[in-house]
């Protein structure tokens, strides 16, 4: 079922242009930018092609507060707090190729907010790098990505807040096997409910004032 003939049920499935247009639209609905609506939109319709959790994790960042301010620097990055993975994720991307970003010795991020939204950023600064990394959350590894788009995953990392960190990772293959894109994304209905709502914030109440903003009240005759 579509997002426009959703039926009464449990579950709703979702084309992958409406798991981005959803996400993107509640996060517009809480207040980020048009930048990171639509960086927000790309990773979460890559999430879910590759199995993760993304409605729960997403809800939990756009419910949240909005994360410290994040200092790129060689090697370990600064900031006064947790910082929000949304917004941690596009900056890892701008800064792959800078001293700032992925290097040989690899990068400390530091904590972050429902870290699970950095895999595809991550996903992508790792193919700009062209060299496989291992992912620690909390000191523990948790992904290893390649630069051929291929994500394993080494344990559950769906937290709410964790440091994050990234090295080098060693030639030896994991025993686990990767992440399978799949075409078909279905989500409970309380979670597209959720999802929904905040989306609506970004809507404009039909008021007299904005009625006259919008010419609503004019006269039509030029």
């Amino acid at each position: 079922m579509s997002v426009g003939t959703v039926a009464m049920s449990a579950q709703v499935t979702l084309s992958m242009p409406e798991v981005e247009a959803l996400s993107a639209r509640a996060a517009r609905g809480v207040g980020y930018s048009w930048g990171h609506c639509e960086e927000c939109g790309v990773a979460s319709a890559w999430l879910a092609a590759h199995g993760f959790d993304w409605p729960s994790s997403l809800l939990s960042r756009l419910r949240g507060d909005a994360g410290a301010a994040i200092r790129p620097a060689p090697l370990k990055w600064l900031s006064g707090g947790p910082v929000c993975a949304l917004r941690c994720g596009t900056a890892i991307v701008d800064f792959a190729d800078l001293p700032e970003g992925l290097g040989a010795a690899g990068l400390e991020v530091g904590e972050v907010l429902d870290p699970a939204l950095l895999v595809p950023f991550l996903a992508q600064a790792v193919r700009s790098a062209d060299r496989t990394y291992d992912c620690l959350v909390d000191g523990v590894p948790w992904l290893r990505i390649q630069p051929d788009g291929l994500v394993f995953r080494l344990a559950p990392g769906e937290a709410a807040k964790a440091r994050a960190s990234l090295s080098l990772a060693s030639t030896d293959r994991p025993s686990v096997a990767p992440c399978q894109p799949t075409a078909t994304i279905t989500i409970s209905r309380s979670h597209y409910n959720d999802l929904n709502a905040l989306a609506l914030r970004m809507t404009v109440p039909a008021t007299d004032a904005s009625a006259r903003g919008a010419g609503g009240l004019g006269s039509d005759n030029d």
